[in-house]
């Protein structure tokens, strides 16, 4: 019995998320530097929408797989053979890095992406600030058989900030007609 916590430990710790430093090797102060996350709760996802102007059961606010920072990919294979900074377990990320400008590769963390549907893009990180850094997501039907389109989502979680897309959304995807469409609710 002893031996299977042990186990079921490891594999618990082994495969969360943890923190990431992209800054450089002396220890700074997170007033310092910027911190770049996966976490966005509903208050973040309300202002993400009401920013961008979509109705909030149209689009679904989530991660994205970060594969590389300013040119370093990640450690982890899990995601993608290159690198990714996602954790194995649920596919978080807590990134600390130098303030300036960030350049990003990522793709959608979503079941039906294709494993080519990358996106570039970059925003400028602010010293002391915390950024929620996902996607939107659309459907373009009723049911998740559906085609689907994306674009990367940075929000400043400490001024409450959209810093991407800046303006209208540039949609990555499969077959989109039209926006905006109706998503279904799943639970």
């Amino acid at each position: 019995m002893k031996a299977i916590m042990i186990i079921a430990t490891m594999f618990l710790f082994g495969c969360a998320s943890k923190e990431i430093n992209l800054y450089g090797d002396a220890p700074k102060n997170d007033s310092e530097i910027a911190i770049l996350d996966s976490s966005c709760d509903k208050k973040c996802e309300a202002s993400i929408k009401e920013s961008i102007n979509v109705n909030d059961q149209e689009y679904q606010v989530g991660e994205i797989i970060v594969l590389s920072i300013n040119g370093k990919y990640g450690t982890g294979t899990f995601y993608d053979d290159r690198g990714a900074f996602n954790a194995t377990w649920d596919g978080a990320f807590k990134i600390k890095v130098n303030p300036g400008k960030q350049d990003i590769l990522s793709k959608p963390n979503y079941y039906r992406a294709h494993p080519l549907m990358e996106r570039k893009f970059s925003f400028e990180a602010e010293e002391g600030s915390q950024y929620f850094v996902g996607r939107l997501l659309i459907l373009s039907g009723k049911s998740y058989d559906d085609s689907y389109a994306w674009t990367p989502v940075v929000m400043n979680k400490t001024t409450s900030s959209i810093i991407y897309p800046e303006g209208k959304p540039e949609w990555q995807g499969e077959n989109i007609q039209s926006v905006p469409i109706y998503v279904p609710i799943v639970y």
